[in-house]
């Protein structure tokens, strides 16, 4: 059986959310999901770490799937597995729609995935250790098998980036949630910090903040009306500008 590609997929999701028809995008979300699950791939490959605003990410088309073009829509093999634009284009439009909470419900369903790359890591952790002491003892073939999906798995691995993070934090802007918003610049530049009640940001990787990204962190502690917060935000931008030599980091006349 032949599938739309994911890129085809993720295109389709945007317009969908760009004309109002959220529902919709939402279902072809859910297919997508679904047909991923029940079947089994049989060509590995598709980058679902990057998609089409990720060019830098992407790899060679030599590990692309097989693709057959017909009437304009690429046709794959596999099923076409929701990628991290997948999860972006939809929190995206959800916001856009004055949905923030079904954003966020995105964001923890995200991680709930197999191929998340922290749940990547910790069975690889796990299975890898196994295999090792069992390969003391004798060479157990379900064990290099299980080592093998988890290497394909991180082949479609989601790690987030500083287009999903803003995203995510302009999520928590809507609903005036400065301390989550916050937590998530924290993990952001790996800043570990015990008294965070917004643990669940630990998923977020270290990734390079924008001026967006601080603009964002100031428009939601303005909608909580906490101007102590939001006057902690430029601070933050000098003294990271300082520490980095990057400039395009400094307050604008947004911020």
């Amino acid at each position: 059986k032949l599938f739309p590609s994911v890129r085809q997929c993720n295109a389709a999701l945007a317009t969908f959310g760009d004309v109002g028809e959220f529902r919709r995008a939402l279902r072809l979300f859910t297919q997508m999901k679904k047909s991923a699950s029940l079947v089994t791939p049989t060509i590995h490959g598709d980058n679902a770490s990057s998609g089409e605003s990720r060019p830098q990410n992407e790899q060679s088309t030599a590990n692309q799937p097989t693709t057959m073009l017909l009437h304009s829509i690429d046709l794959v093999l596999d099923p076409p597995k929701p990628t991290l634009v997948t999860y972006s284009t939809l929190m995206s439009r959800a916001v856009s729609l004055g949905k923030p909470r079904v954003a966020l419900r995105l964001w923890n369903l995200m991680k709930s995935q197999p191929n998340f790359y922290t749940n990547v890591l910790s069975r690889r952790r796990r299975d890898g250790r196994i295999a090792n002491v069992k390969k003391k003892q004798k060479h157990n073939m379900e064990d290099r098998l299980a080592l093998q999906n988890l290497e394909e798995d991180e082949e479609g691995i989601i790690i987030p980036d500083v287009i999903f993070c803003n995203t995510l934090m302009n999520a928590y802007a809507k609903l005036g949630d400065h301390v989550a918003a916050r937590s998530i610049l924290n993990a952001m530049l790996g800043v570990v910090n015990s008294n965070d009640v917004a643990s669940c940001h630990e998923g977020i990787s270290n990734a390079h903040p924008t001026i967006y990204t601080y603009n964002t962190l100031a428009d939601a502690c303005k909608v909580a009306g906490e101007l102590g917060a939001a006057l902690e935000v430029p601070e933050l931008m000098i003294h990271h500008a300082d520490a980095t030599g990057d400039r395009t980091i400094l307050p604008d006349a947004r911020t």
